[in-house]
């Protein structure tokens, strides 16, 4: 008599729910600001990865020799939507502050404006040929708003790619091991 382990079960009722669910945890950042719930779908995203690691923790067998890959995954997933929640909490603080900005705060905010409008900067120049988009863009003195604004649109991208890159080491631990 052979017996072998079908994967599926957890393929399906664990991995995929939870690689969406990572997904949808980054995706947070990508909602507009004036959505009101981002920190309940955040904190709702967290719940959710702690009830799949309850049930995986019963799912799987009791021993203390080794830790699975998976309960490993999930508890870097749920590490990572816990800052994800913390981050929210900060930007929309950020959002809300009146007042002036501070000189490291806004020395940071034009160099991050003028570094990720470069893309914007090609079509804006031939449209202005004398250059004054770049003064414009790159000058000013930036509001909480547009720290805020950019503080979320360098949450999401780290926070895709650190979920897509533990996938990752995840799927490839789990094919050179097996």
């Amino acid at each position: 008599m052979t017996m072998t382990r079908q994967p599926s079960y957890y393929v399906y009722y664990l991995i995929i729910p939870i690689t969406l669910l990572s997904l949808l945890s980054s995706l947070v950042f990508a909602l507009p600001m004036d959505y009101g719930d981002k920190v309940a779908l955040s904190m709702t995203i967290l719940l959710s990865f702690g009830v799949f690691l309850t049930q995986m923790t019963n799912e799987m067998p009791r021993t203390s020799h080794q830790t699975s890959y998976l309960t490993i995954y999930l508890t870097s997933l749920l590490t990572l939507s816990s800052l994800s929640v913390a981050m929210m909490i900060l930007i929309l603080r950020f959002h809300n502050y009146r007042g002036k900005v501070p000189q490291v705060l806004q020395k940071w905010m034009i160099f991050w404006k003028c570094k990720c409008s470069k893309s914007e900067l090609a079509t804006d120049i031939a449209q202005d040929p004398a250059g004054d988009v770049n003064a414009q863009k790159c000058t000013g003195d930036p509001t909480w708003k547009d720290v805020s604004t950019t503080l979320e649109a360098i949450c999401l991208r780290v926070f895709l790619c650190l979920n897509v890159s533990l996938g990752i080491v995840l799927f490839t631990v789990l094919t050179v091991f097996r």
